[in-house]
């Protein structure tokens, strides 16, 4: 097991955020996962706009204070467990996750799984991750693999010194989108 608190950078920009959120069409139909909530800044913001958000947070430190400062929202469940050895949902559902860096694989492959009703992500990944699943310069099996199911595009570059504290990588946000199979 990772020691969660070394793969903790937190995004601290809430206009940005803000506008991150708007601007991946999160509305009040949507239920929304937030996979490692740590301080609540994305877990808040969903909450605005979200129909639920499901907001997983392992480190009892942090579910605790989180447990404490949203109990009022009532879209919001804080829920303290592990996101990798959690259901999914039973319906249609988006992710909207600054993740730990170090689960990225782990993450994507439990939110794509055949069985999974994922309609969108939005994950907060390293730079060199994202193109692994976009498959630059050039395919990989992973890219191949989803590329069936996904549209899979970077949404945004971040800037590092927005995360505290700072990452020695550069962060962009992954969009998987699933494809009209229709």
């Amino acid at each position: 097991m990772v020691d969660i608190r070394y793969s903790q950078n937190f995004y601290r920009k809430k206009s940005k955020l803000n506008d991150l959120i708007k601007k991946a069409n999160i509305r009040s139909k949507d239920i929304v996962i937030d996979i490692g909530a740590g301080k609540g800044n994305i877990t808040k913001q969903l909450g605005k706009y979200a129909k639920r958000v499901m907001a997983y947070e392992f480190d009892p430190k942090y579910f605790h204070k989180l447990e404490r400062e949203l109990r009022q929202h009532e879209n919001i469940s804080i829920i303290n467990d592990d996101f990798l050895q959690a259901s999914l949902p039973s319906s249609s559902f988006k992710v909207f996750s600054n993740i730990p860096f170090s689960l990225t694989s782990d993450i994507v492959s439990k939110i794509t799984d055949e069985e999974s009703k994922l309609e969108e992500a939005f994950i907060f990944v390293q730079k060199e991750a994202s193109y692994r699943y976009i498959g630059y310069p050039k395919n990989t099996q992973i890219s191949a693999i989803l590329s069936f199911r996904y549209k899979i595009e970077i949404f945004e570059k971040l800037r590092r010194e927005d995360f505290s504290p700072v990452p020695s990588v550069d962060i962009v946000v992954l969009k998987l989108s699933q494809k009209d199979c229709g």
